[in-house]
């Protein structure tokens, strides 16, 4: 899970930069350009637009990121320490939610297939 959670911070990083005002940024093979009012994601199948304000992007980078840190904290948590019951018993969760994070990504080169859920 090392690789996921690498690749979920990169997608985030990749996101967070986006939303912070670069006005063009490539997301895999998809070149994604930033309005006032819309992000465009331009690629080989055409122009789509997605309604989304730069602030909610970044609060949405934000959550995503807390989700991947809760697993790799309480991983190391488990690896390290004495686990708690909570640590044991919601890592299964916290992993699938890094997998359902994942899945929008899932056009990217680096998306492995058994991260599928």
């Amino acid at each position: 899970m090392d690789d996921l959670v690498a690749f979920l911070f990169e997608r985030i990083k990749e996101d967070e930069q986006v939303a912070a005002g670069r006005r063009e940024h490539w997301a895999g093979d998809r070149l994604i350009a930033i309005t006032d009012s819309s992000v465009r994601l331009a690629d080989s199948a055409g122009v789509t637009r997605v309604q989304a304000g730069d602030r909610r992007m970044l609060a949405e980078c934000r959550a995503k990121r807390e989700i991947v840190v809760k697993y790799w904290y309480e991983l190391n948590v488990m690896a390290h320490g004495p686990a708690s019951d909570w640590s044991l018993g919601g890592q299964g969760a916290r992993e699938t939610a890094l997998r359902c994070i994942a899945a929008v990504y899932e056009d990217h080169s680096g998306y492995r297939a058994s991260w599928k859920l």
